[in-house]
């Protein structure tokens, strides 16, 4: 961040979304970014949260609020630096050579579903495979204390690029 960036009362600009408590367990619905009127799709959202400084406002039915966010739900540089040393210096992904540095840190469980900001929760992955997980393409288990990726068996028996 630059030390131009302009502040309100001393913070940085932040972005608030809105969303109802069950759009994002549900995997379909939509929220709003507080100050645009048009709704954005519960998968943008769900995007929005895995890397950035965006704080999620979790609203009841009733318009109450269930939950908020903070900001320190993102991986920190040393956390990142860890994911790179345990993962190598690429996506995590197999055969893909987009630079750790490059990567988006994704939560393996949900930070919206109580997955911990942690290294060991943790894994880089490029934009287009960090989509892939996010629409359940490809899944992440950790039983060893290393990420495992799974594909679907329709893309393990015949090649893709990207």
């Amino acid at each position: 961040r630059s030390t131009d960036t302009p502040t309100v009362s001393g913070a940085s600009p932040t972005v608030i979304v809105r969303v109802d408590a069950d759009v994002l367990e549900r995997e379909h619905g939509t929220g709003q970014i507080v100050g645009i009127p048009d709704p954005i799709p519960s998968s943008a959202i769900k995007q929005l949260l895995c890397d950035s400084s965006t704080i999620p406002v979790y609203l009841k039915p009733d318009g109450g609020i269930a939950a908020i966010g903070t900001e320190k739900r993102t991986f920190n540089r040393t956390q990142r630096a860890g994911m790179i040393a345990r993962d190598g210096p690429t996506c995590a992904l197999p055969n893909c050579n987009i630079p750790a540095t490059a990567c988006e840190a994704h939560h393996i469980e949900e930070y919206h579903t109580g997955g911990p900001t942690h290294v060991d929760n943790g894994i880089l992955l490029c934009w287009f495979h960090h989509h892939m997980v996010d629409t359940n393409i490809f899944t992440i288990t950790t039983t060893t204390g290393k990420p495992v990726i799974t594909a679907p068996d329709w893309l393990t028996h015949r090649p893709y690029f990207h």
